[in-house]
This record gives C-alpha cells, structure tokens and sequence, in this order.
C-alpha cells in the first residue's frame, strides 16, 4: 500500500472508520437508557425496581390481584424482542403507584402489542383519569386509530392528537409510542416489529403544555399498562381478552425519531454482517 497517493489512504482510513461506525450502529437499538423498561419474561418486574402489580379492573387500588398468562413471542424480528409476551383477559390491568413514576416533564409512552379484538375505546399506557379532573397523560386507541392525551392540570386535555391515518388491525404486532416534548409538541408513531418499517405518525405543537401536573390526584397517582384509572370504580377502557404485549417502556425524555425507529429495527442478516466485518477488516488490513 505504500505507492497508494495519500488522498487514497485518506479515502481508506474514512471508510474503515464509516465501517466500524455502522458495526456500532448496528448493535445499538436505542441511545436513550429507559427509566423503566418492562419484558414480561414470565413476570411483570421492571428495571430500576419499577415493578408493576396485576390486578382486576374493579380494583381502586391493588386488591383483587389478577393472574396473568404468559405466551412464547412470535411474529416478531425486531432486534429487541424478548422470548415471551403477557396476555391480558379483559378483566386485568397492570399498574404501579410508584412516585418516580408521575413524571411532569418531557417523557417517552412506548409499548409493542397485538389485539385479538378492536372495542371502541382502549388505554395503552396511562397516568390519568377516564371522565373527571384527573387527567394527565395517556396514549389509546380509539376506534383503532391512536390516540395521545395530554393535560397540565388535570382539568381538561390541552392536547388531545388522534392519528386518522391509520386503524390498527388485529392479530398484527404494533410498536406504539406517545412522545410529549413539554412547550414543544406531542407526537405519536406506529412502527410494525415485522418490518421494521414506519406505518403511520402524527404530531403536534398547538396547545402543548410546559408540564404535566405530578400531584397524587392526577389519575390518582396510578400508573397503569392495560387500562386506565376510573376512581373507585377501579379501571375502565382495558385492553380486550386475548391482548398480548411483549415490552413497554417509560423514558423521562421526549425521545428523537430515530430513537424511536430503532426501537423497531431488525437486525442484519447475518451474512451481510460478516460481509461488513470482512471488509472492514480487509481494507483496515491493507492499510497496514
């Protein structure tokens, strides 16, 4: 290599450093470290000891508990996917009263579920209340269209986004995320963990509040995954029986699109990695 001009080794030395970077790249699924990350490996305990409780929809606080069913995952090729999804029967909610958990400023709803049914109205992931002035933050589905509620003081939604672009549809693995940028916007995306591939987004910046109130009141405290709070009437709008959900996270960040798309990326064929590699090597090598 030494009769190679030094603009060419320049060029080589760039693309053994673009190679190694894309390596990197690919082994990272997202930059942003969850505050809370659940993979419901046969049980529902959380990272950084959030740990949600199952209980029946007509429980106000945590009694009665639910027993929840665990399933092999399958159907799914994203690089993050675990060896197990949680099902739900339509009577059981997963929820925490954990104050970490009453985040008032910019923060990051991500969940990957497949319904077996569409009701008109079901809650994903929720820190709020159905009808009354607890409102604060929830990602839904209405009418199968996503949905994202977001409220300053619990009184009334300032932001209320639905992204009719899309209907969701049943026995179809979803990556649904609610990203609140506070003062900033509220945006909401669909990914599929089959592809890989974006299937639908909406966003907003009118209307969008600095913070979102972390008084006890506001959804009663309750952080919930399957429904949402309804005073002490206990749950409503849960996920229908036969829902399944193989991970869901929290992020007490508003985090980037591509954060998000990486959440739902499928790793490289394994003789296209080698390829790289290989090549990486071989120009790095001859450099030498």
């Amino acid at each position: 290599m030494k009769n190679i001009p030094a603009s060419s080794r320049s060029i080589l030395s760039t693309i053994c450093v673009i190679l190694t970077l894309a390596l990197v790249s690919s082994a990272s699924v997202c930059a942003q470290t969850p505050l809370a990350w659940w993979g419901f490996e046969g049980n529902t305990t959380g990272t950084n000891g959030y740990d949600l409780t199952p209980v029946g929809t007509s429980a106000s606080a945590f009694d009665p508990p639910a027993s929840m069913s665990y399933e092999t995952a399958s159907g799914i090729n994203a690089e993050n996917s675990g060896s197990q999804t949680i099902g739900f029967d339509g009577s059981s909610v997963l929820k925490t009263n954990d104050p970490a958990l009453r985040l008032g400023g910019s923060q990051t709803f991500w969940l990957r579920v497949n319904l077996e049914t569409m009701p008109a109205n079901i809650a994903l992931m929720t820190r709020s209340r159905a009808l009354n002035g607890s409102r604060g933050i929830s990602l839904q589905l209405v009418n199968g269209k996503a949905a994202a509620y977001v409220s300053s003081d619990g009184d009334s939604y300032e932001v209320a986004l639905t992204d009719n672009s899309y209907t969701l549809q049943t026995g179809t693995w979803y990556d649904i995320s609610l990203v609140y940028d506070a003062s900033n916007s509220v945006a909401l995306s669909i990914y599929s963990p089959e592809t890989g591939n974006l299937i639908s987004a909406a966003e907003t910046t009118s209307d969008v509040p600095a913070s979102i109130s972390t008084t006890n009141n506001i959804g009663s405290g309750y952080f919930q995954v399957g429904a949402i709070n309804n005073g002490s009437a206990g749950s409503t709008w849960a996920v229908p029986d036969g829902t399944q959900i193989e991970s869901a996270g929290v992020w007490d960040s508003a985090l980037s699109g591509t954060d998000i798309a990486r959440l739902s990326s499928i790793p490289e064929p394994a003789s296209f990695g080698l390829l790289i590699g290989v090549l990486g090597a071989a120009w790095c090598v001859r450099r030498r």
